[in-house]
C-alpha cells in the first residue's frame, strides 16, 4: 500500500478541482496484465481516466500543503476500484492508444484496399481487427508488433499481416478479459478535497 492512500491532496492553485479519489489498479491475467486508472467523484460516480488526465488531476504547486483525508476516502476508493474491475470485463473500443491503436489503424488501411481479398487469411485479419478494438494486447504481442510497425514498410503490409495472423492463431495476440478471471491489485490511490 502507498502512503498516498492515507493522504488527501488539495491544490490551492486550482480550487475548483473535483473532490474524490483517484485509483491505479493492476489486473493480472494468465497472459498479461491491464493497468486501470479510475476517478470516483464525491457523488459516488466513477469514470476511467487516461494517464494524461491523471497527471493533470494530481499536478499541484510546490507550496501546496496536504489536507486532511477526504471523509469518504475508503468508500470512494471502493467505488473507483470496483469500477476498474468492471471495466476489464467490458470491451474497450474507444480507449485504444499506442501500439494496439497503431496496429489496428494499419489493419484498417489494409482492409480498405482492393488487394485485401488477395491476402491468404482475410478472415483472420478481420477477426484480429475486431479483437484489437475490444481487448488489450499481451505483453509479448506488444513487443513484436512494435518492432514490426517500426521496421515494416507501410506500402508492403505483409510482414505486419503475417505477424498478426501468427499471433492470433497461436493465441498470443490479446488478453480476453471477458473469459479470463483477473487478480486485481490496488497499486496506489489519492484523495482530493477542495481548497478552502
Amino acid at each position: 500500500e502507498s502512503e498516498a492512500a492515507d493522504t488527501a491532496i488539495t491544490d490551492t492553485a486550482r480550487p475548483n478541482t473535483a473532490e474524490g479519489v483517484l485509483s491505479f489498479t493492476k489486473v493480472s491475467y494468465d497472459k498479461g496484465s491491464v493497468n486501470l486508472i479510475a476517478f470516483a467523484s464525491a457523488d459516488e460516480t466513477a469514470r476511467s481516466v487516461s494517464p494524461q488526465e491523471a497527471l493533470q488531476l494530481t499536478s499541484c504547486q510546490p507550496d501546496t500543503h496536504p489536507a486532511s483525508p477526504h471523509p469518504d476516502f475508503y468508500k470512494l476508493l471502493d467505488v473507483a476500484a470496483s469500477f476498474g474491475k468492471d471495466l476489464t470485463a467490458q470491451p474497450e473500443e474507444g480507449q485504444m492508444t499506442g501500439i494496439r491503436h497503431r496496429t489496428r489503424e494499419r489493419l484498417k488501411q489494409y482492409l480498405d484496399t482492393p488487394e485485401s481479398s488477395l491476402f491468404a487469411a482475410p478472415d483472420e485479419i478481420h477477426k484480429a481487427f475486431d479483437l484489437l478494438g475490444k481487448f488489450p494486447l499481451q505483453e509479448n504481442a506488444k513487443q513484436n508488433l512494435h518492432k514490426a510497425l517500426r521496421d515494416s514498410n507501410p506500402s508492403d503490409p505483409n510482414v505486419l499481416l503475417n505477424l498478426v495472423v501468427q499471433l492470433l492463431e497461436e493465441d498470443r495476440l490479446i488478453i480476453d478479459t471477458q473469459k479470463e478471471i483477473g487478480d486485481s491489485q490496488l497499486i496506489c490511490a489519492m484523495g482530493f478535497v477542495k481548497s478552502t
